[in-house]
């Protein structure tokens, strides 16, 4: 989906998984910022993990995937 309908489609419901891909950095960066804000994430310092292009460790992402959210109903691996 595109970021116009992405901003669309968070305004009625947050799906429990989003892709971000693509060239443009700006976009990927606000279509995080969204999902974000409509997601609502209580404690974000527990159930907010940031993974960067070299430093994935495959087995700890699937543990981190796995783990259900702290103290909130919603947890984000970005």
């Amino acid at each position: 989906m595109k970021y116009e309908q992405l901003k669309l489609n968070l305004k009625s419901k947050v799906e429990g998984l989003y892709l971000l891909f693509g060239e443009d950095l700006f976009l990927l960066d606000n279509s995080l910022k969204l999902i974000k804000q409509f997601a609502n994430i209580e404690m974000p310092e527990i159930n907010y993990s940031q993974y960067s292009e070299g430093d994935i460790d495959c087995v700890m992402l699937v543990k981190e995937l796995e783990t259900l959210p702290a103290f909130s109903s919603k947890k984000l691996v970005y």
